[in-house]
Protein backbone atom coordinates (compact mmCIF):
# COMPACT_ATOMS: atom_id res chain seq x y z
CA UNK A 1 0.00 0.00 0.00
CA UNK A 2 1.24 3.08 -0.92
CA UNK A 3 1.98 5.88 1.86
CA UNK A 4 -0.64 8.56 1.84
CA UNK A 5 0.93 11.80 0.40
CA UNK A 6 1.30 15.08 2.27
CA UNK A 7 -0.51 17.86 1.10
CA UNK A 8 0.45 21.87 2.28
CA UNK A 9 -2.06 24.29 2.04
CA UNK A 10 -3.97 27.59 3.36
CA UNK A 11 -6.63 27.33 5.93
CA UNK A 12 -8.23 30.52 7.88
CA UNK A 13 -5.22 30.06 10.62
CA UNK A 14 -2.72 30.03 8.09
CA UNK A 15 -0.35 27.61 6.20
CA UNK A 16 -0.40 23.78 7.00
CA UNK A 17 0.72 19.60 5.77
CA UNK A 18 -1.71 17.16 6.23
CA UNK A 19 -1.57 13.94 5.08
CA UNK A 20 -4.00 12.57 2.23
CA UNK A 21 -5.43 10.11 4.55
CA UNK A 22 -5.00 11.63 8.11
CA UNK A 23 -7.50 13.96 9.66
CA UNK A 24 -4.98 15.56 12.23
CA UNK A 25 -3.27 19.31 11.18
CA UNK A 26 -0.55 19.56 14.12
CA UNK A 27 1.18 22.78 13.14
CA UNK A 28 0.35 25.85 11.62
CA UNK A 29 2.65 27.87 9.75
CA UNK A 30 2.61 31.72 9.18
CA UNK A 31 3.95 31.41 5.26
CA UNK A 32 3.89 29.13 2.56
CA UNK A 33 7.48 28.79 2.15
CA UNK A 34 7.49 27.43 6.05
CA UNK A 35 4.89 25.15 5.76
CA UNK A 36 6.37 23.89 2.30
CA UNK A 37 9.71 23.47 4.11
CA UNK A 38 8.45 21.38 6.47
CA UNK A 39 6.27 19.22 4.41
CA UNK A 40 8.80 18.11 2.21
CA UNK A 41 10.57 17.01 5.14
CA UNK A 42 7.78 14.90 6.08
CA UNK A 43 7.22 13.54 2.34
CA UNK A 44 11.02 12.52 2.56
CA UNK A 45 10.98 10.74 5.63
CA UNK A 46 7.71 9.05 4.37
CA UNK A 47 9.25 8.29 0.88
CA UNK A 48 6.06 9.60 -0.47
CA UNK A 49 4.47 12.41 -2.55
CA UNK A 50 3.97 16.31 -1.69
CA UNK A 51 1.84 18.63 -3.08
CA UNK A 52 1.61 22.27 -2.85
CA UNK A 53 -1.62 23.99 -3.23
CA UNK A 54 -2.28 27.63 -3.73
CA UNK A 55 -4.83 29.32 -1.49
CA UNK A 56 -7.17 28.88 -4.43
CA UNK A 57 -6.80 24.85 -4.02
CA UNK A 58 -5.07 24.77 -7.91
CA UNK A 59 -1.64 22.24 -7.42
CA UNK A 60 1.58 24.65 -7.53
CA UNK A 61 3.88 22.31 -7.20
CA UNK A 62 4.21 18.43 -6.72
CA UNK A 63 7.66 16.08 -5.84
CA UNK A 64 7.77 12.79 -5.37
CA UNK A 65 10.13 11.19 -2.88
CA UNK A 66 9.22 7.36 -3.54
Amino acid sequence: MARATVHTFATDSGWVNQRSRAGAIRTVYRTRAEAQRAGQEIARRDRTEHVVHATDGKVLARSSFA
